[in-house]
């Protein structure tokens, strides 16, 4: 006969090495900062950068900036942003060229 064992707390997901590069990336910013954030359904281009919540594992960003009446504030949970690019790693890819 088998045993199930069931938990009734959610297993903690690991972080990747790509995820912990970004979580860096994330707490050097400083608000205000323009950046693009890449999420796994749409593409954030020039959204000012609010906050990050380190332990919840949230970004705070400003969106549609330049239309009148179209600042939207949205919160990006970190696991469904595929990468960023800020003004530091723009400048290395001129620099490459």
């Amino acid at each position: 006969m088998y045993s199930v064992f069931v938990h009734t707390k959610p297993l903690k997901k690991k972080l990747t090495a790509a995820d912990e590069a970004m979580i860096a990336q994330l707490q050097t910013l400083q608000p205000g900062t323009e950046i693009n954030v890449h999420t796994k359904k749409q593409t954030y281009y020039n959204a000012i950068f609010q906050s990050f919540h380190a332990k919840k594992g949230l970004v705070t960003l400003v969106t549609d900036s330049f239309y009148p009446n179209g600042e939207k504030r949205i919160t990006v949970p970190i696991g469904m942003i595929t990468s960023l690019d800020t003004p530091s790693s723009a400048q290395s890819d001129e620099e490459e060229e």
